[in-house]
């Protein structure tokens, strides 16, 4: 999902005549997509230690590309990703 939210900016400049609607515009869809992405991994009943650690890279990946957008992730997924952390079996020192 992170590369069709970097491609909105390019996308929404020809629509949206305001300066400011499309920041503001794509700030909303951020914020929804990391709602919708936590509200998804809420309703997983079971999750091995496997899953834990792709929704953790995809948490940060997620984070990464919100940020690059000028935008954070919702307070819900930043907490979520620390309850998946603290759930996380811990990783052998490399």
């Amino acid at each position: 999902i992170g590369q069709y939210l970097m491609t909105l900016p390019q996308h929404l400049e020809m629509h949206l005549s305001e300066k400011q609607a499309p920041l503001q515009f794509l700030s909303e869809v951020c914020t929804h997509t990391c709602e919708v992405y936590a509200e998804k991994i809420l309703n997983i009943r079971n999750m091995d230690a496997l899953g834990t650690k792709r929704c953790l890279n995809d948490i940060v990946y997620l984070s990464s590309v919100v940020e690059d957008l000028g935008s954070t992730i919702t307070p819900s997924l930043k907490n979520l990703e620390k309850s998946l952390r603290a759930a996380a079996p811990s990783q052998p020192a490399e």
